[in-house]
């Protein structure tokens, strides 16, 4: 299957601010058919925090999805550091559970 063609993106200030060359500061696990065009950026930006659910334009914070203290342990677990065979042992877990849950499938260092 070829990947999908390129789209033409206008000119704007967010687009002309990222490098040349694509650049990932923050992991993701690559995909089968993915195509990552120039430029992107793939971070975790300073303007929404994490597991914020912001909305309108300009972006306001609407609300956070945990506490502040879930949070911080969701961060701690990084779940999207596991390893492959881990995180499909667990994807359940990992799609529907709570922080509990998931701290208790978090692979033993």
């Amino acid at each position: 299957m070829e990947p999908p063609p390129a789209v033409a993106v206008p000119k704007a200030t967010a687009v002309n601010r990222l490098p040349a060359d694509p650049t990932v500061l923050h992991p993701f696990p690559e995909q089968p058919r993915v195509v990552l065009l120039k430029p992107l950026l793939t971070s975790p930006l300073d303007d929404v925090p994490d597991y914020a659910v912001v909305g309108g334009n300009p972006a306001r914070l609407i609300r956070t999805r945990h506490s502040d203290d879930d949070i911080a342990r969701l961060l701690s677990i990084a779940w999207w550091d596991w390893p492959a065979a881990h995180l499909t042992e667990h994807v359940r877990t990992v799609m529907s559970g709570s922080v509990d849950d998931l701290e208790r499938a978090a692979p033993r260092a």
